[in-house]
């Protein structure tokens, strides 16, 4: 996002959001999110935070089916390799 002349980084943007606006756990960066939220650009750099949030939740979606799918190939081998010991354990 370029506000002005000043391009601003996703992840400074997801930081500020995230420690100074939601977990309240950096004052630095809560300043910086009180400063933001009273600018014109706050809905464009909050949207910016919710989209990354969103990938974020599509990323690990993502891996949570390829190891629930890995899982299942690896019990489909031992089945058909007879070795079924795997399950006691």
């Amino acid at each position: 996002m370029v506000v002005g002349s000043e391009r601003i980084p996703k992840n400074y943007v997801f930081d500020v959001f995230l420690w100074g606006g939601y977990a309240h756990v950096n004052p630095e960066k809560k300043e910086i999110y009180d400063n933001l939220k009273r600018t014109i650009a706050f809905p464009l750099l909050h949207n910016d935070f919710i989209n990354v949030l969103k990938k974020l939740q599509t990323s690990a979606s993502t891996i949570k089916n390829i190891n629930r799918i890995t899982k299942m190939r690896i019990m489909a081998l031992y089945y058909w390799a007879g070795n079924l010991d795997f399950l006691s354990r």
